[in-house]
């Protein structure tokens, strides 16, 4: 899965370089089978934010201003989501801002606690996000949050400074340690219908929706 997500990336036409981060021995020797660059980080990251901010420090990325960190458990993820969230991110500017993504939330995932909920508004600016709704959210329009986050390289840098957060750790979402620090996310919607891939089971959707995707090649 890790090399199927690689190669979706490789396809952006505004991403320059691309590479994967794992403290995993297996995954990396993977990568080197499929001829793909790999680095081998720590094992004491709480979060991919925190991966990828190690490999901001190496000498080769040193120039880069954008960082956007890809998740491997995203499968479906579109090369031009990427790009879009590249062209929305820098279209508004804003200090101290990380750009994600997001997509429709099937009912059927309102009741499930590892599809991640944000409610954002009418500039795409995130208002809320939690893993479970009470019955007062039902109200309010949700989409599901995608594990793709752009930053610049001061505000990632400025996300690494910080202690995780209470929330961070209580709900297990990175994003906290951003929102309690009073940073914000502006979120793109895309249209494409996306999986993450969180348990065995998600996997059978994950390959339909990839099977549908090769009978319409």
């Amino acid at each position: 899965m890790v090399i199927h997500v690689y190669d979706r990336i490789k396809s952006s036409k505004l991403i320059d370089n691309t590479l994967v981060a794992t403290d995993d021995i297996l995954i990396m020797d993977t990568a080197k089978k499929y001829t793909v660059p790999c680095i081998l980080t720590s094992k004491n990251h709480v979060s991919g934010s925190d991966r990828v901010g190690e490999v901001m420090h190496l000498k080769a990325f040193q120039s880069y201003d954008l960082i956007i960190n890809c998740q491997a458990d995203e499968p479906l993820i579109q090369a031009n989501d990427l790009d879009q969230l590249i062209i929305f991110f820098l279209s508004e500017q804003v200090d101290r801002t990380i750009g994600t993504l997001s997509c429709a939330l099937l009912p059927i995932e309102k009741e499930n606690n590892n599809r991640v909920k944000v409610r954002v508004d009418d500039h795409g600016y995130l208002l809320d996000c939690k893993r479970l709704l009470d019955p007062k959210d039902q109200k309010f329009t949700w989409q599901k949050h995608i594990g793709i986050y752009l930053y610049t390289r001061n505000v990632l840098g400025e996300y690494l400074a910080l202690p995780p957060s209470k929330n961070e750790q209580r709900l297990k979402l990175e994003q906290f340690r951003a929102i309690d620090a009073g940073m914000k996310f502006r979120i793109l919607q895309t249209s494409h219908k996306l999986y993450s891939v969180d348990t065995l089971e998600d996997t059978g959707e994950v390959e339909a929706q990839l099977n549908n995707e090769i009978e319409k090649i």
